[in-house]
């Protein structure tokens, strides 16, 4: 609904008329542009600025790529932006633009192709109509790196819409192609090393239907459903990740995450890669899972250093959640090196089992929680570096109605290890 424009909004009315008037003269005019009102941004750690609040709504996909091109164009931290998405098929066109890596020790500047670029440093809602079906953003998955792209020290919030891959079957030459891609996701929320931002996602649903399969024993093919890269924090809310070859979501330097009410299911196929859940961390950090479904990963939940070492102070919780490795055997379930990990009401059930429910931490926490351990096998050694035959890797743990199945297949000294844990054990 556009607003009257009162006397104190009338000069950034003017400064934005002529870019609101190039708009509106088109086929491609975004409806109800701009609502202006004066409110505050929601950087809880920095200085609070008046800012202007504007209303995008969309109907097509000229009027998509007009608001990106107006936002694009007004990134300056005065200025917020909500793009609401009506109904429908919005295929994205394919664009270079410059990015950094995904990784924290590559700060070189590179060139990735992507569906949406959006540049902010205020704030930013994308959204579909609430009440109303999802829209689905179409991009092709082997032309373009990334679907959605966002970069600037900006709060992002992002409900109610499906990204999709194009169907195609890839050739293995095309993969092999795909391989120095510096990042490759449906979405990658850029940050800036220093940002205090937050990200919030939420009713999002993710489809990667490129068939991969050519190269189902490699380990180098990207294809993560969500990427963020510096925030203070990132809520993640009713996410449905379907048949992405890589990682579900990964955290880069984002010091507190959740994930809750999501529901992850990867080709099981391939299990030699793909972390559901993973964060690689600067400084302390807490990663929670909350009522998660996995299906078909190697590797659940991680925090891992970025310098290699230890994760001192930082904490990985997962509870009320089922892991199901269809397919393969799971690697673990959770690791986090140096760190307080607490497993609540975690179920994982699948013939293939479980090599290391806990893979590492300092301190454990195991709750009402069961586990299949994986069929012994040549070539797998459960000795840790002191020589000592750990399944559940902990300096410190506290085991309290919790068992674990196919017990019989590891070695005497762990079953024996896992019994003065507190585990009940089940042939």
């Amino acid at each position: 609904m556009k607003e009257t424009l009162r006397p104190h909004r009338l000069r950034r009315w003017l400064t934005m008329g002529l870019l609101v008037a190039s708009m509106s003269a088109c086929d491609g005019d975004i409806q109800n542009l701009p609502a202006t009102a004066h409110g505050l941004n929601n950087h809880q750690f920095t200085e609070k600025l008046p800012v202007e609040s504007h209303f995008l709504q969309v109907n097509n996909e000229e009027q998509l790529y007009n608001a990106i091109e107006l936002i694009n164009r007004n990134a300056d931290s005065t200025t917020e932006y909500h793009i609401e998405i009506a109904p429908g098929d919005y295929y994205l066109k394919t664009t270079q633009v410059e990015a950094q890596s995904k990784h924290l020790d590559d700060n070189s500047p590179h060139f990735i192709n992507t569906g949406i670029s959006l540049n902010c440093n205020s704030s930013i809602k994308l959204t579909g109509m609430e009440g109303a079906p999802l829209p689905r953003l179409i991009f092709d998955g082997l032309e373009s790196d990334v679907g959605l792209y966002i970069t600037g020290d900006c709060d992002i919030d992002i409900s109610n819409i499906e990204i999709h891959t194009i169907p195609v079957v890839a050739s293995a030459e095309q993969l092999i192609s795909l391989g120095d891609s510096v990042v490759r996701s449906a979405i990658y929320l850029e940050g800036t090393i220093a940002s205090n931002r937050s990200v919030s996602i939420h009713d999002v649903s993710l489809f990667d239907n490129v068939d991969r399969s050519a190269l189902l024993e490699g380990n180098d093919i990207e294809s993560t459903g969500i990427i963020i890269k510096h925030a203070e924090r990132a809520n993640l809310d009713r996410i449905r990740l379907e048949r992405f070859y890589g990682d579900g979501v990964s955290f880069f330097n984002v010091r507190n995450a959740v994930v809750s009410n999501s529901r992850f299911l990867r080709d099981g196929a391939r299990m030699r890669s793909g972390t559901a859940i993973g964060t690689i961390t600067l400084t302390g950090s807490s990663l929670e899972g909350r009522d998660l479904d996995i299906e078909g990963y190697y590797k659940g939940m991680n925090i891992y250093p970025a310098n290699g070492a230890s994760v001192n102070g930082s904490s990985i919780v997962l509870k009320n959640s089922n892991v199901n490795n269809n397919g393969g055997e799971m690697f673990y379930i959770v690791n986090a090196t140096n760190a307080i990990t607490t497993l609540s009401n975690v179920q994982h059930t699948s013939p293939q089992g479980v090599v290391y429910p806990i893979l590492q931490c300092n301190y454990a926490d195991v709750i009402s929680s069961s586990f299949m351990i994986a069929n012994a096998r040549p070539g797998r050694s459960y000795f840790d570096f002191d020589g000592v035959p750990y399944v559940v890797r902990a300096n410190n743990i506290s085991v309290l109605n919790s068992s674990i199945s196919n017990s019989d297949s590891l070695p005497l000294q762990a079953i024996d290890i896992l019994k003065a844990q507190g585990f009940v054990l089940i042939k």
